[in-house]
């Protein structure tokens, strides 16, 4: 995967709505240690802030354009 110049996308290929790998890819960090530190602040915050937080990105972010 490659990162865009035009914006930050959701990947047509995530596992829950592709929303960590298009952050990953943005950045160009690994998708396996983002999904990580994700998880981990999600079980520290005590789920909510950081799983309604992912699901508005999920609505927000813009699926990958296809090239």
């Amino acid at each position: 995967m490659s990162s865009y110049s035009h914006g930050m996308y959701r990947s047509r290929n995530g596992l829950l709505f592709g929303v960590c790998r298009g952050i990953a890819s943005y950045f160009d960090f690994s998708v396996f240690w983002f999904r990580v530190i994700t998880v981990v602040a999600i079980l520290c915050t005590g789920f909510f802030p950081l799983v309604v937080l992912y699901f508005v990105l999920a609505l927000m972010m813009k699926k990958e354009p296809w090239y």
